[in-house]
C-alpha cells in the first residue's frame, strides 16, 4: 500500500510538474508572440521612415536638377542672344565693307 501510495505521489508530482512546464511554455511563447510582434511594429516604423526619408532626398534631388536645368536654359539663352547680337554687328560691318568697296 505504501508503494501505491508512493507512485501515485509520484505519478502526481509528474503530473504536476508536466502541467506547470506547459502552463510556463504557453506563457513563454505569448511572451515571444509579444516581443515578435513590438519587434515588427519597430520594423514597420522604421521601414516607413526610411521609405519618406528617401522620398524627401528624391524631392529635393528633383527641385536641385530643376533648378539647375532652369538656370541652365537662362545661361543659354542669354548666350543665344550674345551671339545674335554679334552676328548682327558683323554683318552690319561687312554691309558697311560691301558698300564702300562698291563706292571705290
Amino acid at each position: 500500500r505504501i508503494i501505491r501510495e508512493n507512485e501515485l505521489a509520484v505519478q502526481q508530482a509528474v503530473d504536476d510538474w508536466h502541467k506547470e512546464c506547459g502552463e510556463v511554455n504557453k506563457e513563454n511563447q505569448r511572451r515571444v508572440g509579444v516581443a515578435a510582434a513590438a519587434y515588427a511594429s519597430q520594423c514597420s516604423v522604421i521601414r516607413y521612415a526610411r521609405i519618406r526619408q528617401v522620398k524627401e532626398a528624391e524631392a529635393a534631388h528633383q527641385k536641385t536638377v530643376s533648378g539647375l536645368l532652369k538656370e541652365n536654359e537662362a545661361m543659354m539663352e542669354e548666350a543665344r542672344g550674345k551671339y545674335n547680337i554679334l552676328v548682327k554687328e558683323i554683318v552690319a560691318k561687312n554691309d558697311i565693307k560691301r558698300a564702300e568697296a562698291k563706292k571705290v
